[in-house]
């Protein structure tokens, strides 16, 4: 059964969905690409233009599979650092706060974490 673009149901491979979206994702980054915004932009780019929206919604679903967020995270820092092999550095200072020196770029393995943890109910 689908709902609100999500497969629900027994032993349903949600790797087709993933692909759907990693490819919508990096459409966007693309696009922004083209655009040669400054790496701040890119920052903005990623946070404000829904680029992790739909894979966050699904991951509330079904979950979300290792091997695609290594590829979601992969496709980010791509895009942040234009292609190159190595960034300026290194994620966790890019994930961390603007407060604290980082660049507060979105990292999905840290928001599925935090939606985890809102499900939770303490006892």
């Amino acid at each position: 059964m689908q709902t609100l673009g999500a497969c629900i149901g027994n032993n349903i491979d949600t790797h087709p969905q993933w692909d759907a979206i990693l490819e919508k994702q990096k459409f966007v980054m693309d696009t922004w690409a083209k655009l040669y915004p400054i790496l701040q932009r890119k920052g903005t780019a990623l946070k404000k233009t829904l680029v992790q929206s739909k894979a966050l919604f699904l991951a509330t679903v079904n979950g979300m599979p290792k091997d695609i967020i290594d590829k979601m995270t992969k496709q980010t820092k791509n895009f942040l650092w234009d292609e190159k092999p190595k960034g300026y550095m290194n994620w966790k200072g890019s994930t961390a706060p603007k407060s604290k020196g980082g660049l507060d770029i979105p990292d999905i393995e840290t928001r599925l974490l935090a939606i985890q943890q809102c499900g939770l109910r303490s006892s």
